[in-house]
């Protein structure tokens, strides 16, 4: 300790710090005749040395200590394997932490999880759990997505589901950070619409063969969204009272309200 603490020499009547270092030996006056004002002054001149001392001493200890967590994770995954990459999509299904979606949006997941698992097949085979997915992997991703041409809305839509994914199953991948928390949304550039003329509408339900006629109806004279229109049920439509009485699908989940849609005359010759 005396190399790196340092000790006090008297020399006539003036105390020296002393210490050692690599083998060479070094002196410095206190310029103090007190003991105890000289050791303050030993322990100033000695700081910096310390200070050194305790930087190793912590770097080593952090070696040790990422050294001991690598082995207890080699041993871990040899008794529980993390899950595959396919295995995921089956864990975050059964997780009672996603989000309560409905079949058309798990649909769209699903999708996202499939075009992540078969670019990592062909771009990065390394790549056989989420828990091998660094930074830079998923950087690289993002960019092929940008590459492919997609929108901003598609982009970031496609990169909230990953970053969910990892979070929702964070315990049961075993994962330790997320890669895609640091990917930045893209601006959503707003496509501009207008409505169609009375002429355009005339021309278009004109032109309109079968089925599709008896369905663009539906929308002009109810204003019901398209999913809705398609799927609209007999039970759900009542001619003598002149209304329908339907749930909507974009708020069946949250609010399963159903609402009442006045039956336009050229709509009822149409249905009956």
């Amino acid at each position: 300790m005396k190399t790196r603490t340092g000790y006090l020499i008297k020399r006539g009547n003036i105390f020296h710090a002393c210490w050692t270092i690599s083998g060479k030996k070094f002196m410095q006056s206190t310029h103090q005749t007190d003991r105890k004002k000289a050791l303050t002054e030993l322990h100033r001149i000695m700081e910096p040395y310390a200070i050194g001392n305790e930087k190793r001493m912590l770097e080593s200890v952090k070696a040790r200590i990422e050294g001991a967590t690598a082995e207890l994770t080699e041993l871990d995954d040899a008794k529980n394997p993390p899950p595959t990459l396919l295995a995921c999509w089956e864990a975050y299904q059964a997780s009672p932490n996603r989000r309560d979606s409905g079949p058309v949006t798990i649909r769209a997941y699903e999708s996202h999880f499939d075009q992540l698992v078969a670019w990592l097949n062909k771009e990065h085979p390394e790549v056989k759990t989420l828990r091998d997915m660094t930074q830079e992997v998923a950087n690289e991703y993002a960019t092929n997505l940008t590459k492919r041409g997609l929108s901003g809305n598609s982009f970031n839509k496609h990169i909230s589901f990953l970053k969910t994914l990892f979070k929702v199953i964070r315990k049961e991948a075993r994962l330790t950070a997320n890669p895609w928390s640091e990917i930045n949304r893209k601006r959503q550039l707003p496509n501009s619409r207008r409505e169609l003329t009375v002429e355009e509408l005339e021309r278009v339900c004109k032109a309109a063969p079968g089925d599709m006629k008896k369905l663009f109806a539906l929308g002009l004279y109810t204003g019901l969204r398209l999913g809705d229109c398609s799927t609209l049920r007999w039970a759900e439509v009542d001619l003598e009272r002149n209304q329908i009485r339907r749930i909507p699908n974009k708020t069946a989940r949250r609010n399963p309200k159903p609402v009442l849609v006045p039956i336009h005359p050229v709509l009822k010759n149409i249905l009956a």
